[in-house]
């Protein structure tokens, strides 16, 4: 055998396994310049399914917009002053991947926690110290709670204790990063509490602490933000993050990958228009692009780029209708007609502008052009769709 390096695509997984000499006599050997190809298809899908899954937390290739940064810079001016920073976002911006990033920068002290409820906002903080320090935050009692020596966990659960773990805790980090979880229009309650306990917490860390005190930076979705009405808000300094538009997302993966390839850039301009503005939606149309990809590796000879045709009949209205159906609830809370139309009308807008008459024809007959006004109006209002006057008549397109 010569000395190449030999791999045997699995198509499960969408990997390429090394194998042993041995095996590879039992293999159809692939031409060396489309195994290389598919290695790198293989990478760039690999890196795109972290960065969907929110694992991602390198501060050198995070997409460093420029409210990301104003929220950097003033986090580390006001380090050890106890204040209050809020991150809103609609689903899928980056808040998380942000927050996750702000935890790994050294200055910041910080710890990072996603918030489901306050005992188990409790239980990370406590378990975060254990895993990064390798101990208690303080000794357990020998007695006076239970009887004889008691566990980590039952002397973590005693008010006395967690008080003291708490200070113990503050001593270290200096930053308290909160993911809150996702929330809905039916579940507006249980914001409401949490923000409640996020802001005790606070007001805890505050008492316990000494002249440095905490800063506290808080994710939370945009849209319910809008309908919380919190009035920890108004005690917060916050930033809207901002839906990236398709420039951006095309020249982060440029930035990463040297080029557009293997799309063309066609055809990932209108990927990174069906996304949105959502990064979470990016990468996971990126994935399911190159995944298709793929799984005709062995039926071709060679990998043709990704076109604009393949991306349509691989990210369908189905596709877009499966990833915003929970924004179309609280978009459209009583018009089902208009969640059922919205995910083509998105699609249309992503390759051809139009005029809200256009718009009316093609996809909403029998309705009233007021109707139509509303509905282009509450998705722009949710920053999936801008209109601009043209003749005195809009003209609507992706944001």
């Amino acid at each position: 055998m010569n000395n190449k390096i030999q791999f045997f695509f699995d198509a499960k997984t969408g990997e390429f396994v090394k194998l042993s000499d041995e095996k590879m006599s039992e293999i159809v050997k692939l031409s060396d310049e489309k195994t290389s190809e598919i290695v790198k298809l293989s990478a760039i899908r690999k890196w795109a399914m972290v960065w969907t899954g929110e694992l991602a937390d390198d501060e050198e290739e995070y997409y460093w917009t420029p409210t990301a940064l104003s929220l950097k810079e003033d986090v580390m001016f006001l380090y050890g002053k106890g204040m209050l920073f809020i991150v809103a976002g609609f689903q899928g911006t980056g808040k998380t991947k942000l927050a996750k990033v702000l935890s790994k920068i050294p200055e910041l002290n910080a710890i990072y926690v996603k918030w489901i409820g306050e005992k188990k906002l409790y239980d990370a903080l406590y378990l975060e110290w254990v895993r990064k320090e390798g101990q208690m935050p303080v000794p357990a009692p020998d007695d006076g709670w239970n009887s004889g020596l008691i566990s980590m966990i039952k002397a973590k659960d005693h008010p006395e204790y967690k008080k003291m773990s708490l200070a113990r805790l503050l001593e270290k980090y200096k930053t308290i990063i909160i993911d809150l979880r996702d929330y809905n229009k039916r579940n507006m309650g249980r914001l409401d509490k949490d923000l409640n306990q996020v802001q005790d917490l606070w007001c805890q860390c505050l008492e316990l602490s000494g002249d440095a005190k905490p800063c506290f930076i808080i994710t939370i979705q945009r849209e319910m933000m809008r309908k919380a009405g919190h009035y920890l808000f108004g005690k917060s300094n916050v930033y809207i993050l901002p839906s990236l538009t398709p420039e951006e997302f095309v020249s982060f993966y440029e930035k990463k990958f040297g080029s557009t390839w293997p799309f063309e850039k066609e055809a990932l301009q209108l990927l990174a228009k069906q996304s949105q503005g959502r990064f979470r939606r990016f990468m996971k149309y990126i994935n399911l692009c190159i995944k298709s990809v793929i799984s005709k590796v062995s039926t071709i000879s060679t990998i043709s780029p990704i076109s604009v045709a393949d991306v349509n009949s691989i990210i369908t209205p189905d596709v877009i209708s499966e990833d915003i159906t929970t924004d179309l609830e609280t978009i459209f809370p009583k018009k089902e007609s208009f969640r059922q139309i919205a995910p083509s009308v998105l699609q249309k807008l992503c390759s051809t502008p139009m005029t809200t008459k256009q718009i009316a024809e093609e996809f909403f007959k029998g309705e009233t052009m007021v109707n139509v006004s509303r509905f282009l109006t509450a998705l722009e209002e949710a920053d999936y769709i801008k209109g601009i006057y043209n003749n005195r008549e809009k003209v609507w397109s992706i944001k």
